[in-house]
């Protein structure tokens, strides 16, 4: 199952490289945005394959790098949610004060 959701702004915001939900040191350049989406995918993981935060990185690069891609930015959130493990993570850019939430 898929929710995705997207928001346009009038200002811009200041956005951070890609990187995981539990990375804590974000690099926040001078990069800014005024589209941003956030899809949350829910899964049900195997034994050999449980590892959500791989599986969202993987996800969010595929998703960001492919040319037809169905997102109207590249920045956005992509939050991957393993029913079967009970585990979540997260990866794309962050803007501040999205990460405490």
């Amino acid at each position: 199952a898929v929710v995705s959701t997207q928001s346009t702004g009038s200002y811009k915001w200041p956005i951070s490289k890609p990187s995981l939900m539990a990375d804590t040191k974000d690099v926040m350049d001078s990069s800014t945005t005024q589209k941003y989406w956030v899809d949350v995918q829910l899964r049900w993981g195997n034994y050999d394959s449980h590892d959500v935060e791989r599986y969202a990185r993987a996800k969010f690069l595929d998703y960001t790098t492919d040319n037809m891609s169905i997102y109207p930015s590249p920045t956005g959130l992509l939050i991957g949610i393993d029913l079967a493990y009970n585990l979540f993570s997260a990866f794309g850019n962050w803007f501040p004060g999205i990460k405490p939430l």
